[in-house]
């Protein structure tokens, strides 16, 4: 606030006259100094020990409020730490002093910290700082009501914290002199600019702390008059007096703040509650400041503490309003209203409008208008304030109500005359109530609907004689005065509204009804339920009804046109009428004989619907059900003989606004029945919406009106047409909506309708639909089952639950075998199957349980001869089995029967095969807690063995053509991990291991699988793959002993049983018990003996089942493998390992070379089990000397040379050959070195050769299993045994992963040792003709085609990718990153001549551009998004390990090679970044290199730079030098590279500065020192430097070289000059003027300083005349 403005009450200058200067003006002894003003003596504080302590009182005095503020909380930290004795008096009467000021600091955070830490002084000091209470108790209490509220709120604490809940009040009392003195002291001594120092504080925030200061000290003396006794406050009676007798106090009434004048008011209204003496003494000052100053000035923020006071005043000292004050003109009660009022509520609450109400209730007739003029002016002012900007909306009920007040009291008012009486209804109260009616604004109500309705009922009440809501009851005397005023307003009111009802052109062509008409019947029923009704204001309400009712149906029987609105009007009056005005019988007959005579005549009118409304409302009111019924049928059947058009609109609204009180009062009407019926079968036939919206209309109106069946009736009628629906039309359907309006409001009817046929029919549609649509949205369908499972829970459906739960069931196992184009998917059928389940419990439940299970007969290997489907497990697994399963060669030993192949096309969305169906389906059931343990125990056995042999044959079919094709094998490995893991929780549980003569659960369960494991059936081979998983578990839950082992062993007798698979599943399921067994040992000798007797003559060739692959074994053969396999401890004796080995060997002709096609002789199963078995003798028998050797390594190669595919062949081929060269390496044996060397290059050969043929990878699990391993060899032998590099480049495009990075391995050590070899022959080339440098066409063809971002991101959220199965989408992928980072080898060692071979090549072919533009499209950059690569991971890539699934990783991939394309490519980078025209991807390419790539790139060139320079020195320093030595410095900080070139004693320097995203931006070169160089000479060999890096793509290096070069090529063959010996002159030229004599050149100014001492013009040498050509020497 400016000085030129200041406000009433504060005060800047230096003393006040109404205080007095230096003396107080209320008496001696409270004229104390200030304690607040900002000029003070300083605090002494050298008693104070500490000196931080001290450090921070001097902070407390500073100006900045962050200083202050530091300093409190540094305070606070020292007290903290103290006790009661620590802390030093000296520091609290520092603070005594210090706290006062600091607590009405204009900083809220200094003030609040301030009075936490006085409770912390207080508290810890206790009964030492009472001696300084006095002095802090004023300014304490004073805080309490400071303006803040969480100062205050922070003062309150800090004095709760001090003093007891008891205590407090006695605090007051006991300091009120203190307080007192305190308060006045501030009063009498403060003005604005003592408070603050005007200085350093700006006029508003000065004139705010002087009012919140004050305003807290008059708080305080309005505490201490309400809460300290009188005989304390009588002690300091001439204090109060003077107080309040001082105009300057009074002053403050009118000030701009609005806390100060609320302070005011309050203690105005609290003294005058409790101490009116001080007042009475004072009135003229409460008419003069309070009534007449006060109003004048805005009281926002202040309304309703200054109405308090007006209010307390005027009841205590009505004639405050007519006393004279000191002004010599007085403002008129009267104009102080009106401005007072004018001003409304100031943004207050509706509590303002109460209290006026109140004030103008009490106040003295003589301050209220009664002259007309007067009247209108106050009431205008009235509306004025109302109607205020700043007057909220929320108000408006509470303001009108105060205006209706005040003109209920002014009325009442004996000196208003009758005149103005009825100028006061006809201009300031009926003008409301027409604008209410009519809306058309012509008062200022400006508010509508309810807001306006109950404003003006409140209106009407304050002028009713009989019931009077006003804040002040109508005096008695005046009852009559206002009975004649009601009924004078009401007259005119319903006068009004009849004559505009009346008006043909207030209702004509208009069909949404009189508003004029709805308000007034509106205001009429509002008024009915207040009034008494044996008042005389209620008897005008029930006539003016009554007249209304009559007007309507006059208008309506004389017209049948344009009466839609009167007929509305109609309804509406009928329903707002109460009952008791029914009781007149003529009124009554005339509506009834109108619906009976004049309604049927009037159907064909635009109002029928309304006026049938109208009938209907009527039958709420009518007592005679004769009367109903016959309205009723008369009118619907004259209205259904109406045409169409009529009849349907007006049935609608009567089914929308039928009420069901109706139901059984209103009759069933044959003739409607059938006409809804009809509309219902329109509405599904044709799918007529407007029919069907007419049908939701009847059926809302079932049992009223409309017969209980018909929604049976509609479902009847929809159940064919929803059953034809297909799943692609579920969407498009318009029936489905339809039976979901029926699911969810008439459900009892749909549930009955399902237990019968028709209705089944439409669940099993309807189940079939929402599984076909499941891989949406929640369909329509899925809502309609819902509701049908949420209606089968409720009570009342119980009955029918169980049966329609039984047909679902049924529904759902047929929908599980369901081999039909559409199928369901299991996980669907599972969650309906468990939905059924879980609301069921008893009885009920076991019977879903079984009716939800699949019965025995059903299992295709259920073993009682042959069942559907048991075909499926009579066909012979594929040898390719051999490497995936636990049984391993027992492959080969599966009998058939001839069964011919069949071809396994059946499979569903999810890729199974019935017997997978229901494989899958009971899994997944068996998950469901509920069902498990409604199963009994051998039930449950039974489906556990049944679910284990489905995992068996979902593993061997996993990786099938039918089922691999649809990418599937990453769920069925996930069914085969969950079976097991779900029947190992049961084993792990069950407690024992397996007995087979128990009776728990794992008992039975191995009881069944051996019986089922027995024989060579594809059946019983799954059953014993299934045996040695059951055993295998076992022992790792509850372990087995080994003689129980060795028990169950000799049970079986191994040795002779033919139950080959049930003896390989319990020695492999029991071998870790086993081990170091003797019964094993003895077992393992004697199947070697019986080996060895067997011939191949007694070995069949042929097949024995139909799996294709030639050839069969011993069965012993696989026993002893078996036994071999796990028992490392006890290997056979050496000699009777050679012994095997060499009958083994004696099957095959190894001597004999293979032709050209053996496939059909080799016995691949032989030598598949004989691979297997040489591989465990060769460690046994590595030391033993012999020929065997040689054939052993034999074998080895005939294995491979046979190996024309990859097989299981194939792979023990391979592990044999692997295990001789584990061996080898460990072994001293002559004979064992010399074969495997000798055999080495052809085992590479080979080994090789089936390497380069590994393109035709199919992808089978067993050839992936195969590759990985035939990998692994090749990556162990060197790149010199590959003949050509040819055959590897095309396995880059390999679909096995394993097959790509080793072939990228080859390459990737291949690449770079060529190209020093390639550098010297680029070198040594004459000319560029003889140069052939290229990059191979087999490598750019695998870039030649760019991926897109879509196939990218295809293969990321690719699953079977995610298993790294592989596909030859994804091996396209990986050869493609690969065959880029092969590129890039190119380029690390070659030379820069054969690197802008390369480079040309890459830009003729745009393979670059390509790259790049997929990189920043993959990274987002073109669409602006912000990508951050790891650092860590740019320069150096793990590309081998990439993890083709994760988008991360592949863009962390796509950096690395934009980092080697700027490494090695600068300048086609640089191309394609400068042809961009998207501002996005110019901008982000920018910003991504330059902020993660660019110091890199600058880092790496520098670095190769310093080497560079550090070898090129190395090299010359070895021997002396007269050439001059390029010197480089690096300095990383700046980016820079400074080349100096020494020229005799001076030095040509230039510096090479990489920008911050290079290489994107090009290196500025700048020559920093010239020697012997012309302008244009240095300036041409700075430009070719940069154009080397900026144009050829050269490096840092090459521009240094190219510089160098230049340099010494222009100094060549340069002599001295012959003065100053010198090359290089003082002017840094050549010496370029040579005598024409002697040829010596010198240097122009030595020669001029020459001829200058030597006062001649000859050669310094020969003496000849110098010859001067146009006198310039030459």
């Amino acid at each position: 606030m400016s000085k030129k403005g200041r406000a009433p009450g504060s005060r800047t200058g230096q003393s006040s006259a109404a205080f007095g200067g230096g003396s107080s003006a209320f008496g001696s002894g409270l004229g104390s100094a200030s304690p607040l003003s900002y000029v003070s003596e300083p605090l002494d504080l050298s008693a104070i020990y500490d000196a931080s302590v001290v450090v921070s009182f001097k902070n407390l005095s500073k100006k900045d409020e962050n200083t202050k503020a530091r300093a409190l909380e540094d305070l606070a930290r020292v007290v903290e730490a103290c006790g009661d004795a620590e802390l030093e008096d000296a520091v609290i009467s520092a603070w005594a002093q210090s706290y006062p000021r600091l607590s009405v600091d204009i900083s809220r955070r200094v003030r609040q910290l301030s009075h936490t830490l006085h409770a912390s002084i207080c508290s810890v000091s206790k009964k030492r700082i009472a001696k300084y209470m006095p002095q802090v108790i004023g300014p304490w209490l004073a805080g309490t009501y400071d303006n803040d509220t969480t100062v205050a709120k922070s003062a309150r604490s800090a004095f709760a914290q001090t003093f007891t809940a008891d205590k407090i009040k006695k605090v007051w009392e006991f300091y009120h002199s203190a307080i007192l003195e305190y308060c006045i002291n501030i009063i009498e001594n403060e003005q604005v600019y003592t408070l603050s120092d005007e200085r350093q504080t700006s006029p508003d925030d000065a004139e705010g702390k002087f009012s919140r200061v004050i305003a807290a000290c008059i708080s305080s003396i309005r505490h201490i008059l309400i809460d300290v006794p009188n005989e304390t406050i009588s002690k300091e009676d001439a204090s109060y007096t003077e107080f309040f007798s001082n105009p300057e106090f009074w002053k403050f009434s009118h000030n701009p703040d609005p806390y100060l004048r609320k302070a005011v008011y309050k203690l105005i209204a609290s003294c005058i509650t409790t101490h009116k003496g001080y007042i009475e003494q004072n009135l003229e000052y409460v008419t003069q400041y309070i009534i007449i100053e006060s109003s004048t000035v805005s009281q926002l923020g202040s309304a309703l503490e200054y109405l308090d006071a007006l209010i307390i005043t005027t009841e205590t000292y009505p004639d405050a309003w007519s006393l004279e004050t000191g002004k010599k003109k007085k403002k008129s009660p009267k104009v102080i209203l009106r401005k007072l009022i004018s001003k409304g509520s100031q943004g207050g609450q509706s509590d303002f409008w109460i209290k006026l109400n109140h004030l103008i209730q009490i106040i003295p007739e003589e301050a209220l208008p009664s002259e007309p003029q007067d009247v209108v002016d106050f009431l205008s002012s009235y509306v004025s304030g109302i109607n205020g900007p700043q007057e909220p909306r929320t108000n408006a009920i509470m303001s009108w109500t105060s205006y209706f007040g005040a003109c209920q009291r002014i009325l009442s008012l004996e000196t208003t005359s009758e005149d103005t009486k009825q100028q006061i209804i006809s201009s300031r109260v009926l003008p409301v109530y027409e604008e209410y009616l009519q809306q058309e604004g012509k008062f200022e109500l400006r508010v509508q609907g309810e807001l306006a309705k109950t404003i003006c009922v409140n209106g009407l009440l304050k002028l009713s004689p009989e019931k009077n809501t006003a804040f002040s009851p109508t005096p008695e005397k005046h009852a009559e005065v206002f009975r004649a005023l009601f009924d004078s307003l009401w007259n005119k009111l319903d006068n009004f509204v009849l004559t505009e009802l009346k008006n043909e052109e207030n209702y004509t062509n208009k069909a949404e009804g009189l508003p004029i008409g709805e308000r007034w019947i509106e205001l009429i029923s509002e008024l009915y339920n207040v009034l008494p009704e044996d008042g005389q204001s209620y008897r005008k309400l029930r006539d003016s009804n009554q007249a209304l009712l009559e007007l309507e149906i006059t208008i309506l029987k004389g017209r049948k046109d344009n009466t839609t609105a009167i007929a509305l009007l109609f309804e509406r009056t009928l329903s707002m009428t109460p009952k008791s005005i029914w009781s007149d019988v003529q009124l009554y007959s005339t509506i009834e004989d109108f619906f009976s005579v004049q309604l049927p005549n009037l159907n064909s009118s635009p109002s029928a619907s309304q006026l049938f409304s109208a009938l209907l409302q009527w039958f709420t009111i009518a007592d005679s059900t004769e009367t109903v019924e016959a309205l009723w049928t008369g009118n619907i059947e004259a209205l259904l003989s109406a045409p169409e058009s009529i009849k349907e609109p007006v049935l609608s609204a009567v089914f929308t606004k039928i009420n069901p009180d109706l139901r059984g009062k209103v009759p069933i009407v044959p003739a409607l029945t059938a006409y809804v019926t009809e509309k219902a079968r329109k509405a599904i036939e044709e799918e007529d919406d407007d029919s069907w919206k007419f049908t939701k209309a009847a059926l809302k109106t079932q049992g009223i009106i409309i017969p209980s069946t018909f929604a049976t009736t509609v479902l009847e009628l929809i159940s064919p047409s929803i059953r034809a629906i297909r799943p692609d039309e579920v969407e498009s359907s318009k029936l489905l909506p339809y039976l979901e309006y029926i699911a969810n409001n008439n459900l009892y009817e749909l549930l009955s309708h399902a237990k019968e046929t028709s209705g089944n029919a439409l669940l099993h549609h309807l189940l079939l639909l929402e599984g076909l649509t499941s891989a949406t949205d929640p369909s329509i369908v899925t809502r309609i089952n819902q509701s049908i499972s949420k209606g089968l829970e409720l009570p009342e459906f119980r009955e029918d639950a169980l049966s329609l739960s039984t047909s679902v069931a049924r529904m759902i196992l047929d929908s599980v075998r369901n081999y039909a184009e559409e199928r369901l998917p299991i996980e669907y059928l599972v969650s309906k199957a468990t939905d059924l389940l879980g609301p069921s419990s008893g009885e009920i439940r076991r019977t879903l349980v079984g009716a939800l299970s699949f019965p025995n007969e059903t299992w295709p290997f259920y073993p009682n001869g042959k069942l559907p489907m048991s075909e499926f497990l009579e066909l012979t697994p594929g040898p390719n089995v051999d490497l995936i399963n636990s049984l391993s060669g027992c492959v080969y030993l599966v009998e058939d029967e001839g069964v011919i192949p069949r071809e396994l096309s059946h499979s569903d969305d999810l890729g199974f095969g019935e017997v997978l169906r229901i494989g899958f389906y009971t899994f997944k059931l068996l998950q469901n807690q509920i069902y498990r343990d409604s199963l009994d125990k051998s039930n449950l056995v039974l489906l556990f063995a049944k679910l284990l042999i489905v995992a068996e044959v979902v593993k061997d079919h996993s990786t099938s053509a039918w089922l691999a094709d649809i990418s599937m094998e990453a769920e069925s490995s996930q069914f085969i991990l969950d079976v097991q893991s779900l029947i190992s929780q049961h084993l792990k549980s069950d407690g024992a291991f397996f007995s087979d003569k128990g009776h728990t659960a794992t008992d039975i369960l191995g009881q069944t699988l051996i019986e089922w494991s027995k024989g060579r059936t594809p059946f019983a081979f799954y059953s014993g793959r299934v045996v040695y998983w059951f055993l295998s578990e076992l022992v790792e839950f509850h372990g087995c002993s080994q003689s129980s082992a060795e028990g169950l062993i000799e049970n079986l007798s191994p040795r002779n049983n033919t139950d080959v698979f049930l003896v390989a599943a319990f020695i492999l399921g029991l071998s870790r018990p086993l081990a170091g067994s003797s019964v094993i040992e003895k077992l393992r000798n004697a199947l070697v003996s019986d080996i060895c007797g067997i011939s191949i003559e007694s070995i069949p060739t042929k097949p024995i089942n139909s799996s294709g692959v030639p050839g069969t074994y011993p069965p012993k053969l696989v026993i002893l493998n078996s036994l071999l396999s796990f028992d490392e401890t006890a290997p056979l004796p050496p000699q009777k390992a050679m012994f095997l080995l060499r009958n083994v060997l004696t099957w095959f002709d190894l001597d004999e070379a293979p032709e050209d096609d053996t496939s059909e002789t080799v016995n691949e199963a032989l030598v598949s089990e004989s691979a297997k078995l040489l591989r465990t003798l060769v460690p046994i028998i590595k030391d033993v000397y012999g020929s065997h050797w040689n054939s052993l390594c034999k074998f080895v190669s005939f294995g491979l040379k046979n190996s024309s595919t990859m097989s299981p062949m194939t792979y023990w081929s391979i592990k044999l050959f692997e295990s001789l060269r584990a061996n080898y390496s460990g072994a001293e044996n002559d004979d064992f070195e010399e074969a495997y060397l000798e055999s080495k290059p052809e085992f590479d050969s080979l080994l090789i050769r089936l390497f380069e043929n590994s393109i035709d990878h199919a992808g089978d699990r067993t050839e992936a299993i195969c590759y990985d391993l035939l990998c692994r060899q090749i990556r162990q032998i060197p790149v010199e045994s590959f003949s050509s590099m040819g055959d590897i480049y095309p396995l880059l495009r390999s679909i096995s992963k394993s097959v790509q990075e080793s072939a990228f391995d080859i390459l990737h050590q291949f690449i770079p040792s060529q190209q020093e070899e390639i550098s010297i022959e680029a070198a040594l080339a004459k000319d560029d003709s003889e140069l052939e440098v290229f990059l191979a066409p087999e490598l750019l063809s695998l870039v030649l085609e760019t991926p897109t971002v879509e196939k990218l991101e295809d293969l990321i959220h690719d699953d079977q990718g995610a298993q790294g199965s592989g596909s030859s989408f994804e091996g396209s992928i990986r050869g493609y990153f690969l065959a880029w980072r092969l590129i890039y080898d190119h380029f690390d060692k070659a030379t820069f001549k054969v690197k802008s071979a390369y480079t040309s090549q890459l830009q003729e072919g745009g393979y670059t551009d390509s790259l790049l533009t997929l990189t920043f499209d993959f990274l987002g950059i073109n669409v602006g998004q912000a990508y951050e690569p790891i650092r860590e991971s740019i320069r150096s890539y793990p590309i081998v390990e990439e993890d083709w699934t994760s988008d991360k990783s592949i863009k962390q991939l796509f950096t690395h090679l934009y980092y080697l394309c700027l490494r090695y490519t600068p300048s086609l980078a640089k191309s394609w970044w400068h042809t961009q025209k998207n501002r996005q991807v110019i901008t982000g390419v920018e910003t991504l290199t330059e902020k993660f790539l660019s110091p890199l790139i600058i880092d790496a060139e520098l670095d190769s730079v310093s080497k560079w320079a550090s070898d090129q020195a190395a090299e010359r320093g070895g021997a002396a030098s007269t050439t001059p030595q390029l010197q480089v410095k690096i300095s990383k900080s700046v980016r820079e590279a400074t080349a100096s070139y020494p020229v005799d004693d001076q030095t040509l320097s230039m510096v090479i500065r990489l920008p911050a995203p290079f290489p994107l931006q090009n290196p500025t070169i700048e020559g920093t020192k010239k020697v012997g160089f012309t302008d244009v000479q240095w300036k041409s060999i700075q430009l070719s430097s940069q154009a080397v890096i900026a144009l050829q793509g050269g490096s840092v290096i090459d521009a240094l070289l190219l510089f160098e070069k230049n340099v010494s090529l222009h100094f060549a063959g340069v002599e001295e000059c012959a003065i100053c010996y010198s090359i290089v002159g003082a002017e840094r030229s050549l010496p370029n003027k040579k005598c024409v004599t002697c040829k010596n050149g010198f240097h122009a100014v030595c020669l001029y300083k020459w001829f200058k001492s030597s006062n001649s013009s000859s050669c310094p040498l020969c003496r000849t005349g110098w010859q001067f050509y146009g006198g310039v020497a030459h």
